[in-house]
């Protein structure tokens, strides 16, 4: 009993000091419900392939049934309908708005060349930079599209459909130019702020290495001086030449 009051009271402690701190600063308050709200549905998402596994394993459905297979099919095609459609929706809305006086600086890595995996700094408009992730969201739907429905054609796995027809209306849902542009959310703070985090796997997995690993930013500040030296040294080999 005693050490169950020592709880509470340590609890209400806690909350007492969140709401002075709210007080203080709601800027902050805001800034970490944000970024809790954020990782909640990261989590969400990286739970939902497992726990729709469990569920169809559960309650007993045969997905090598023809007719739920069909149904699969279906629920699929109209998931890529309403998600195609909520980008002409997004596109639409950000050529309206057209807001080209708020700029964000974005940093880009070169994929290719001699400067490959560089960092480069590049200012663009909020108009530019939503336009710009919108046909990258886009890109991405039109390549899981073609592996997710070859796969089923050459092997007949139907597993991948289902997945696709949750996770990528999730995915819109759940991401910044949705709930900005469609939503209506304001995007000067937290999350919606730009520029974007990548809410990708392998970017959420990258960003929770980087929060278990105290030193991750004295490795990564290192790599770039790294590239960096490799660089000035080609560019003095060249000049040799």
């Amino acid at each position: 009993m005693a050490s169950l009051r020592q709880r509470d009271f340590e609890e209400q402690k806690v909350e007492i000091g969140v709401l002075a701190a709210r007080r203080e600063n709601p800027q902050v308050s805001l800034r970490n419900i944000s970024q809790r709200q954020t990782t909640s549905m990261s989590s969400l998402k990286m739970m939902v392939v497992p726990m729709v596994m469990m569920g169809v394993s559960q309650s007993g459905i045969d997905l090598n049934e023809p007719t739920t297979q069909h149904y699969i099919r279906i629920m699929f095609a109209t998931a890529q309908v309403v998600v195609i459609l909520s980008y002409a929706l997004i596109f639409f809305k950000i050529k309206m708005k057209s807001d080209v006086e708020n700029k964000v600086t974005v940093e880009k890595k070169e994929p290719f060349g001699q400067n490959a995996g560089e960092t480069k700094s590049e200012e663009m408009t909020h108009m530019q930079y939503d336009t710009s992730e919108l046909k990258n969201m886009l890109y991405s739907l039109l390549v899981g599209f073609v592996i997710t429905t070859w796969t089923h054609s050459k092997w007949g796995y139907i597993q991948p459909l289902l997945f696709q027809s949750i996770m990528q209306p999730l995915n819109l849902a759940t991401h910044a130019i949705f709930r900005i542009h469609v939503l209506g959310q304001a995007d000067q703070q937290g999350d919606l702020k730009r520029p974007w985090k990548d809410d990708k796997p392998g970017a959420m997995f990258e960003d929770m290495k980087k929060k278990l690993d105290p030193d991750a930013a004295e490795k990564e500040e290192k790599k770039e001086q790294k590239k960096l030296k490799g660089a000035a040294n080609k560019a003095a080999v060249k000049s040799r030449r």
